[in-house]
Formats: structure tokens, C-alpha cells, sequence
């Protein structure tokens, strides 16, 4: 297993509250580092604990940055929650080029 797919399993098991029940906190920090290691799932995980207010301090506009690095990345879920992220505001037109 590689360091990253370690960070990834690691991050999927402390959301799941495998570790310790709810520890949403410890969720987010081990999204940012895998992110911060270029792990472009844990940044689109860490925009939706940004996005919902889990873990960290709801902000809806560090969420679609996080959302916009992933997508920009190559990773389909950060494109598809940037699409999401047009959804919620009405932008109907921006929502096309994301999905």
C-alpha cells in the first residue's frame, strides 16, 4: 500500500467513525494533509466537510475552491460537486460546463 492509498483509507475510515464515533474534526485534518499531498480526492472530500460545516467551520466559498483545484485535477467528483455548487446559486450556465 502506498503512502497516499494509507492517507486515503486513513481519511475514509476516521469519517466513517471507525477510529472514534463522529470524529469529524480528525476527518478534516486528515483530508487537508492527503490534499495538501496533491490527493485530489481528500480535496474534494474537504470541500464537502467545508461545504456542510463538518469538522471544520462552514464556508461555502473554501468549499467550491476546493471543489474547482480537484475538478481542475482531473477528479470527477470535484467536478461534479463544483456543478452542485452552481446548482444551489440558480447558475444554470456555469452548471453545463462542469458537468
Amino acid at each position: 500500500m502506498s503512502e497516499n492509498e494509507a492517507r486515503a483509507l486513513l481519511r475514509d475510515l476516521l469519517a466513517a467513525g471507525e477510529f472514534v464515533k463522529g470524529d469529524l474534526e480528525g476527518a478534516a485534518t486528515a483530508y487537508q494533509k492527503g490534499c495538501d499531498f496533491g490527493d485530489l480526492i481528500s480535496c474534494n472530500s474537504l470541500g464537502e466537510a467545508y461545504r456542510a460545516g463538518k469538522g471544520v467551520e462552514k464556508d461555502s466559498e473554501r468549499a467550491v475552491e476546493l471543489f474547482d483545484r480537484s475538478c481542475k485535477r482531473g477528479e470527477a467528483s470535484g467536478c461534479r460537486n463544483m456543478a452542485l455548487s452552481f446548482i444551489t446559486k440558480g447558475d444554470f450556465k456555469n452548471t453545463v460546463h462542469y458537468y
